[in-house]
């Protein structure tokens, strides 16, 4: 009697150990890689040789001593590409940009986590 209570509770041992063991759903992150997003923005500025356009209407020098006064500026940006960790591109969806002057920050959109930014 000894002898079957020592196999049975052996036994219980060795399935509830195995029953611990089993993994119902494998989790493995380099299969199954989670994307997640951050909000990107780019910030811009006009510059005249070193000096940044704070307004329209001043006079900037060059280094060569060359006056320049701006009464527009305007950068047109489109079809964005980001390089990702591992070298492949991110086109970033419907973005085009106009840079005006006075306006420095733009909304880019949700891009993944995983890029370079250069």
């Amino acid at each position: 009697m000894k002898q079957l209570s020592k196999f049975i509770f052996f036994n219980f041992i060795i399935l509830s150990f195995l029953f611990s063991c089993v993994n119902k759903k494998s989790e493995d992150p380099i299969s199954n890689p989670v994307v997640s997003k951050g909000n990107l923005r780019l910030h811009l500025h006009t510059y005249i040789d070193i000096d940044e356009v704070d307004a329209y209407g001043i006079v900037y020098s060059t280094s060569t001593g060359r006056k320049i006064s701006l009464n527009l500026a305007q950068l047109y940006i489109s079809k964005f590409q980001l390089v990702k960790m591992d070298g492949s591109l991110f086109n970033v969806p419907d973005t085009i940009i106009l840079q005006v002057q006075g306006n420095d920050t733009y909304i880019i959109g949700d891009v993944p986590l995983n890029v370079a930014i250069t």
